[in-house]
């Protein structure tokens, strides 16, 4: 009988959060675990589309066994087998982001490895390239199952489909268009060695992993693109986590459609980081994006922007981009000697350009004159690394942010039910800064 690590999804922030971390530390310590009253915390609870999406996307990846994948679903039972690099396609097919759907995969795919004669494969694998198949329509007409079919050669690509169902895990929204038709298959490459081998946190050759995803990629509800190539992977690599995004084509809400592409290195040795001290300020750079709109949109807010930033600016420009459907969004990047962040505001119905504008430039005059290394949303994201780091031997990391979130701290709650012997605390200092060490 399969001993399953409980988790309340209604915990803390009580979001999808939750969902894909426990996914993500489910495949790296092999340990089966059962989700209950999934993302409780918002107003419309249960799997959506984009974390059906995560769930099938995991199993895929280690052979999983799964119950309770289907849309609505507000319970789970997820156990892994082994993490195999592969060609992995996976459809969202809904509005729902594709760059958490990444999240939740991409440390499995770096750290993770199947250890066996043949360069990795473990015996009994299916190491045939998947696609994965979410979406309630289908070019032969509505109503098609998810197909999960054999795609391209061996060498991980990960496709993710959709577009931006507009669901947000840090407050409530209502997804629309969405059919909420569920469907289950089973998604598991079945392994001869059967459930229960060791862990597989530890390093291994190189083997390549190349991810296209497709989907929503400038997501008011997830990390854009953007965030992912310009800030996320870079402190990854600094970890010892290698992999590089080239963004082909955009995807705002509600249209979505977006495609970039991932090339992973699986086998990565973990190292802590230390982030104290982010070094002197080089630049600030702001740029509008406009699809499908009127330029003068993006003209006006970098007018706002250079009026609220001013000297503190070093680069602003419109950019006409490529998508499906109309979207505009304002990046401004601020870099530092030795960290890098970046601010995002959407454009939208009844928000005027200047408004966009200043909620961007706002974020990144609070950073610029403060003294953190790193802001809020990478705090979230860089805790889960820098707890392997610590579990597997490769030293504890230090940095500093403000006071943690809400999804900070029930992020550090659910690392402390599988890495039980890492610790995570912090330290206040002046200003309102807050130390943060994983060791």
């Amino acid at each position: 009988m399969t001993n399953f690590k409980p988790i309340n999804g209604s915990h803390g922030e009580g979001g999808g959060q939750i969902l894909r971390s426990s996914l993500t530390l489910s495949m790296l310590t092999n340990t089966p675990i059962h989700i209950t009253r999934i993302r409780a915390g918002r107003s419309k609870t249960g799997l959506l589309r984009q974390h059906l999406t995560a769930v099938r996307a995991a199993a895929a990846l280690c052979g999983a066994q799964v119950q309770g994948d289907a849309i609505g679903s507000t319970e789970l039972t997820f156990t892994p087998n082994l993490i195999t690099p592969g060609d992995y396609n996976f459809a969202v097919g809904t509005a729902g982001s594709a760059t958490l759907v990444l999240q939740t995969i991409l440390p499995a795919l770096m750290l993770g490895h199947s250890d066996d004669s043949r360069d990795g494969y473990p015996t009994g694998t299916n190491t045939t390239p998947h696609t994965i198949n979410t979406a309630p329509h289908s070019s032969s007409g509505i109503g098609v199952p998810p197909v999960i079919r054999p795609k391209g050669e061996i060498h991980s690509s990960l496709t993710l489909e959709g577009e931006n169902d507009g669901e947000n895990d840090s407050r409530d929204n209502h997804p629309t268009g969405t059919s909420t038709t569920p469907h289950t298959i089973d998604t598991t490459p079945h392994l001869s060695s059967g459930i229960g081998v060791p862990p597989v946190i530890r390093p291994k050759g190189e083997h390549l992993s190349h991810l296209t995803l497709e989907g929503g990629t400038h997501n008011p509800y997830a990390p854009p693109f953007d965030f992912l190539q310009k800030v996320y992977l870079p402190m990854l690599s600094r970890m010892g986590m290698h992999a590089t995004a080239t963004l082909n084509r955009h995807g705002f809400y509600p249209a979505g459609g977006g495609r970039f592409t991932v090339d992973v290195t699986a086998g990565a040795s973990l190292q802590g980081l230390t982030l104290t001290d982010r070094g002197a300020h080089v630049a600030t750079r702001a740029t509008a994006l406009i699809a499908n709109l009127p330029e003068s949109i993006g003209e006006r807010e970098i007018k706002a922007v250079r009026k609220k930033l001013g000297s503190e600016l070093h680069d602003a420009h419109v950019s006409t981009v490529r998508s499906p459907g109309p979207g505009n969004a304002v990046l401004i990047e601020t870099e530092f000697e030795h960290t890098t962040e970046l601010f995002v505001s959407f454009g939208q119905h009844n928000r005027s350009s200047e408004k966009v504008a200043h909620l961007a430039a706002q974020q990144a005059k609070r950073f610029l004159h403060n003294t953190v290394a790193i802001g809020e949303y990478l705090t979230d994201q860089l805790l889960l690394p820098m707890a392997l780091a610590a579990h597997t031997g490769g030293g504890p990391s230090v940095f500093t942010t403000y006071p943690l979130s809400k999804h900070a701290t029930t992020q550090i709650d659910l690392i402390s039910k599988f890495l039980p012997h890492v610790s995570i605390h912090t330290t206040p200092q002046a200003r309102g800064v807050v130390q943060v060490t994983v060791d």
